[in-house]
């Protein structure tokens, strides 16, 4: 037994040797060296001007360290790159482009190389606009082929204004260089043209020599054209009162052109031009006017040639403007003429008897389709929009308004012809003191619309004050006794409650609970913007220009 004793006191004491080794030998081994771990930032990234402060927090084990900038977020080399010591933590890159973007990034060196830091990305900050007095330059501000640069007149004049192409960040080399006048410069205004469309500049202003302001701007995309392009933008009119210019330019187009107006140009005829092929007019983009503008006040308007097959005369874009005794269309000497449609989209018309007339001179053929589309239209006489004149042959088979404003028009259709149409669709639109002291539509001789009179989606504000004391608004939609068999429909239609229709007939099938002045901003000035925001109709009737 005693020996047991003892031989389990040695096993014992064995043990304590071996776990006495094991504890001796672990305090003798020296830890590795490890990796550097990534600084940090002390504070945010922070711009001031043209200028970025960066300040990092210090690594007790670094012995320096490396800051990098990138405007790509690094997917090409670095364009700025410091190496600091182990005691400096702020880094500020000055001189660098205003108003951009850049990615800072860092690492922390160790003795050994080997146990560099992996590399930190510590963000993004951007470089204020620079001190500026250009304003930045607004869509309506932009064309195809030019800009408007504005600026704030503050200080010593603007005196030139340049074009960079956007890749020169530097603004080295002027890409076009324009001198302002005295009146530009206290406007603070000067049109630059001749760029390209799609394309992308920079735009500086300057003092003498002085920067004053510099902004990123792209042109708008070319006009979509295709066939025979005859270009009038830029061109300069020798003598424009005359009207010569355009009326050649008419007549030398071959047929199926487009002709292109200067959208900051006034045009005018100088005697009427009688139409004898398919044209299309459209204005080009505008700095100043809203589009090219036809001035037929005092000058000559539009006919159809005597015995011409016409396929289509479209005008987009163009702003007439005429007095009440004039027409923009008068077609008075086409005796055996035929034209398949007249189409008026994105026009505006101001102050004339019609838009549209055809006479009883025209004995055979007519005009297949009447469209106007995204028009605004004012200022019309009682002789009708649309003014048919007797004969069994004078026909306009079909009519359309649509999507467009009707304000003082005092009569939308004057049909007098003895053949009946085929459609009348008034789509989208909206009407303020439209008629006056007579009715909307009137078609005479017992003549009927075989496909029907349509009306939907459109809004009617009250008609023009006939001149009563107190004013009287009450007017028909179409004139008693016609259209017997012609089938009306409306559908989702209004009118104001200030304006009602003494036929039996109405073209609405609801009604607003409110005036012209409640239901609109400023309609007694052609304002046709909600101010009723709780109207029900406010995005599904009216023209599409002022809805919501």
């Amino acid at each position: 037994m005693k020996k047991i004793q003892i031989k389990i006191y040695y096993i014992l004491l064995m043990l304590a040797g071996v776990l006495c080794y094991s504890s001796c030998t672990e305090d003798l081994v020296v830890a590795e060296d490890v990796r550097l771990f990534r600084p940090v930032l002390n504070k945010p990234l922070s711009s001031v001007n043209n200028t970025i402060t960066v300040n990092i927090g210090l690594l007790k084990t670094a012995v320096g360290y490396k800051i990098e900038l990138s405007k790509d977020n690094f997917a090409t080399p670095a364009i700025r790159s410091v190496q600091i010591s182990d005691t400096t933590s702020i880094v500020v890159f000055d001189k660098l482009l205003w108003n951009t973007t850049y990615y800072v990034r860092g690492m922390a060196f160790a003795a050994n190389p080997e146990l560099n830091s992996k590399t930190a990305e510590f963000g993004f900050v951007k470089t204020e606009r620079f001190p500026s007095i250009l304003n930045i330059p607004q869509s309506v501000d932009i064309i195809d082929n030019g800009l408007n640069v504005r600026w704030t007149t503050s200080g010593a004049p603007v005196t030139t204004i340049k074009v960079f192409a956007a890749s020169d960040e530097d603004l080295a080399k002027p890409l076009a260089t324009y001198q302002t006048t005295a009146a530009q410069q206290v406007a603070g205004l000067r049109s630059v043209k001749q760029l390209a469309p799609s394309t992308s500049y920079t735009v500086a202003i300057y003092s003498d020599d002085v920067l004053r302001g510099f902004e990123l701007f792209t042109t708008k995309p070319a006009l979509p054209t295709t066939g025979i392009i005859v270009d009038l933008r830029g061109a300069d009119i020798p003598t424009p009162d005359d009207g010569s210019f355009l009326f050649d330019q008419l007549t030398n187009a071959a047929a199926g052109s487009t002709i292109i107006l200067d959208g900051d140009q006034t045009y005018r005829l100088k005697s009427n031009y009688l139409i004898d092929k398919s044209l299309t007019i459209k204005s080009g983009y505008s700095l100043t006017s809203g589009g090219a503008t036809i001035d037929l006040t005092s000058s000559g308007q539009f006919e159809i040639a005597a015995n011409a097959t016409i396929g289509s005369i479209i005008i987009d874009g163009v702003r007439f403007l005429g007095t009440t005794s004039k027409y923009v269309f008068n077609a008075g000497v086409a005796v055996s003429s035929t034209v398949g449609n007249i189409t008026l989209v994105n026009c505006d018309f101001t102050s004339f008897r019609n838009l549209i007339r055809t006479r009883t001179q025209w004995t055979s053929g007519g005009i297949g389709q009447f469209t106007i589309d995204n028009c605004f239209l004012s200022d019309f006489s009682n002789a009708g929009l649309v003014a048919v004149d007797g004969g069994a042959n004078n026909t306009l088979s079909n009519v359309t308004f649509k999507n467009s404003t009707f304000w003082k028009v005092q009569k939308l259709v004057n049909n007098r012809s003895t053949t009946n149409s085929k459609s009348l669709n008034i789509l989208d639109c909206t009407f303020s003191e439209s008629p006056r002291n007579g009715q909307l539509i009137e078609y005479v001789n017992t003549t009927d619309i075989t496909d029907g009179l349509i009306v939907r989606n459109t809004i009617f504000g009250r008609g023009a004050d006939n001149g009563a004391t107190p004013p009287v608004y009450d007017n028909p939609f179409v004139k008693a006794g016609n259209l017997p068999g012609t089938a009306l429909t409306f559908s989702n239609t209004y009118k104001t409650n200030d304006f009602s229709f003494n036929a039996t007939t109405a073209p609405t099938n609801n009604t607003y609970n409110g005036s012209i002045t409640d239901l609109w901003e400023d309609p007694l000035n052609g304002n046709f913007k909600f101010k009723d925001k709780t109207f029900v109709g406010k995005s599904s009737a009216g023209a599409l220009r002022w809805r919501l």
